[in-house]
């Protein structure tokens, strides 16, 4: 019952085997952050050596590649991982898709003190409900967990949201660093925002880019560590999630209003990605609101 998406970690003395120094490069699998609160150390990141010291925050994305080629004793640091898919929501409505790709560009930043404050903050206030997550499970107490719940995700958005201010306060830096996949990546996620509803093929949105189907799917994944088709559920999701639980509207409404070709058909890919059908997804978010 605890968020097991985000892995919080205090990162100091031993570092673990697979980030020693010498150690093999390392391919992450997730997507983090690395917030430096004492030392030094110097890393390569998908090849690029960067240099980590006090007050700065280091990004790393799904299939990066990490070496870790010298640090001070006193090295200390806050590492928060984070599955991709978990955070991309947040991200479309914290941000538009050129701060993100320009992220990927330039992944330290050497943070104020204030800015260093702040952020540090934010990790520990989000690992503060975390722990108390932990507990209440532990405890058995559901009402408390359910409003703990609330603030952790809060919590988690305020984070993101400062992560994206601190790396992206000099905008003509960061529209600068977008090379051409990432502007193929991001006329994808406009056109999506736009034709969602009626456009459900990756075929659709590669044409208007006038790109084999083959190399947009290739840019698409390398970019964002997901395929098209992902993307396309997850807007498709998102908005019929809403409409089932917050308005009135029956699955027949719905299905014709996202465009599928029968009520049957979207009943059945709603219960693909959520394990339930459109009516017993609504009974159950209104069941867990009432308890």
């Amino acid at each position: 019952m605890t968020d097991e998406s985000v892995v919080y970690e205090r990162l100091t003395g031993d570092l673990p085997a697979a980030l020693a120094v010498g150690a093999e490069p390392l391919r992450v699998e997730r997507a983090g952050v690395f917030l430096c609160l004492n030392g030094t150390a110097e890393i390569t990141l998908d090849h690029v050596r960067l240099r980590l010291e006090t007050g700065s925050l280091c990004l790393y994305f799904p299939n990066s590649v990490l070496e870790v080629k010298r640090r001070s004793d006193d090295l200390d640091g806050l590492m928060m991982a984070v599955d991709l898919e978990v955070v991309s929501p947040l991200l479309a409505r914290i941000t538009d898709m050129n701060s993100v790709l320009g992220l990927r560009q330039r992944p330290l930043q050497r943070l104020s003190p204030e800015m260093h404050r702040v952020v540090h903050g934010y990790m520990t206030l989000y690992r503060h409900h975390q722990r108390l997550a932990e507990r209440y499970a532990a405890e058995g107490q559901r009402r408390l967990w359910q409003l703990n719940q609330l603030q952790l995700e809060r919590a988690k958005e305020c984070l993101l949201l400062q992560i994206v201010i601190a790396f992206t306060s000099d905008d003509s830096q960061t529209k600068n660093s977008v090379n051409r996949k990432d502007e193929i990546v991001r006329q994808f996620f406009t056109c999506l925002r736009q034709s969602y509803r009626k456009e459900h093929e990756v075929g659709y949105y590669a044409d208007k880019q006038c790109l084999s189907m083959r190399y947009f799917s290739f840019v698409v994944r390398e970019r964002t560590s997901q395929t098209p088709s992902y993307w396309i559920a997850q807007a498709l999701m998102a908005d019929a999630r809403q409409m089932i639980v917050e308005t009135d509207k029956t699955v027949k409404e719905i299905s014709e209003l996202l465009c599928f070709p029968s009520q049957s058909y979207f009943g059945k890919w709603f219960k693909v990605h959520t394990g339930m059908g459109p009516t017993e997804y609504k009974r159950s978010v209104n069941s867990a609101k009432k308890e």
